[in-house]
């Protein structure tokens, strides 16, 4: 999440035209979902290991990373200018990221 959220980051206007021609293509439910794939073999291993709890499955938890990865990068990237400089103190999109991470972590972390 932190490579993701850095590299959109540095590249603010870039990720935000791309970001909007995706959208407006309809990719976000057409596309294969790569990251979700991604996220789920990190998740697979977390619950082989007994990091991760067992009633959820890797395919559901991957699924949720990248709905919330992408929510957060929707947020960002429509936030108006003057809003920029706030979220840039406020760490931004990685902190952000971090955040929601941290609360979905807690829920889904064998106890």
């Amino acid at each position: 999440m932190i490579a993701l959220a850095r590299m959109n980051e540095g590249h603010r206007q870039e990720t935000n035209s791309l970001l909007m021609a995706w959208v407006r293509a309809g990719r976000p439910l057409l596309e294969d979902p790569y990251l979700a794939e991604l996220f789920a073999t990190i998740a697979a291993a977390g619950l082989k290991s007994g990091e991760l709890r067992t009633e959820v499955g890797a395919e559901r938890i991957g699924h949720s990373l990248r709905d919330l990865y992408l929510g957060a990068l929707y947020r960002w990237c429509g936030s108006p200018e003057e809003d920029e400089k706030e979220a840039a103190a406020a760490g931004g999109l990685t902190t952000e990221l971090l955040d929601i991470l941290d609360l979905t972590l807690d829920g889904i972390r064998a106890t």
